[in-house]
């Protein structure tokens, strides 16, 4: 039997006036008591369970868990059988996500784990533990490729944007002057979604301004990383210096690795980590390109 492990990749970003590092954060969770690290996140109990530092790897290894307390399965046989499971009353299903945090290019690597720990659960977990009042950003990384062809954009004929929860105003605070512009629209016209087209039409060498669209594309990326159901669309055309064409769709271009695992009938942590480790070997060198030094 075998299976799919999905993993996605995001940037750590500290807080500017922050001493603190990510790796620095990790190393403190851990030595806490069992007790203290459990925290309430989203409704749901988390707790940091494994956390150690691979020196030959550059990075840190861990596990963090999702106490289901609510919705609970039942237990069922083949023959169409069916029991409930005996919970006490501090018990309940623990949902398992694996992570690596590769530290010179800060690069967080997250189990895709329906059910498990979201990036959104996870990184405001570590902000609560820090007891940081500024808040860690968290960034989906984007293809090497994507970013060049964005960065070897002279001009900007088209940006299509599309974003819902609009009436949700407090993912979208604290937000650059174009998102603000939208939520305003949104208001205005009481549409929690809305989409969008800016065009320069059949103007010829003329161009959107590159700074704002990039500023409202790094925005909008920055939301998706912790809610991905609100942005539903990141796509930008342009052209080259040479003239030579491009288009981009952002999010279809966010990093994701899938590794093929052999499993029994439960995924084991050293299963999980060995799978993570996987994929930063495949992503490694182009993750250096992103973000080396």
């Amino acid at each position: 039997m075998s299976k799919n492990l999905n993993i996605d990749f995001y940037k750590i970003v500290m807080p500017s006036l922050s001493k603190l590092s990510f790796e620095s954060i990790l190393d403190m969770a851990i030595q806490l008591p069992i007790r203290d690290r459990f925290q309430e996140i989203n409704h749901s109990p988390l707790f940091l369970r494994q956390c150690l530092q691979n020196p030959q790897k550059d990075c840190w290894e861990g596990e963090i868990i999702r106490v289901r307390m609510n919705d609970l399965p039942i237990k069922a046989n083949l023959s169409g059988d069916t029991e409930e499971f005996i919970f006490g009353d501090d018990e309940g299903i623990g949902e398992q996500t694996a992570f690596l945090y590769h530290f010179p290019t800060r690069v967080l690597l997250l189990q895709a784990n329906q059910g498990g720990v979201s990036v959104t659960s996870f990184i405001q977990y570590f902000q609560v533990i820090s007891t940081l009042t500024e808040q860690i950003f968290i960034d989906p990384v984007i293809q090497a490729n994507a970013m060049q062809k964005l960065a070897k954009m002279q001009t900007v004929t088209k940006l299509d944007i599309q974003i819902a929860g609009l009436d949700k105003p407090d993912i979208f605070e604290n937000q650059g002057h174009g998102i603000k512009k939208i939520v305003g629209l949104s208001k205005e016209y009481d549409a929690p979604i809305v989409t969008l087209t800016l065009s320069v039409g059949r103007k010829k060498q003329h161009s959107l301004s590159i700074e704002d669209a990039k500023n409202t594309i790094h925005d909008l990326l920055r939301i998706s990383s912790q809610n991905k159901q609100d942005i539903k669309k990141i796509r930008i055309s342009g052209s080259t210096e040479d003239h030579d064409l491009i288009y981009i769709d952002m999010l279809k271009d966010r990093m994701r690795e899938s590794i093929n695992i052999k499993k029994s009938r439960t995924l084991s942590h050293s299963d999980r980590i060995k799978a993570i480790r996987e994929g930063l070997e495949r992503r490694e060198k182009e993750l250096y390109t992103l973000y080396g030094d």
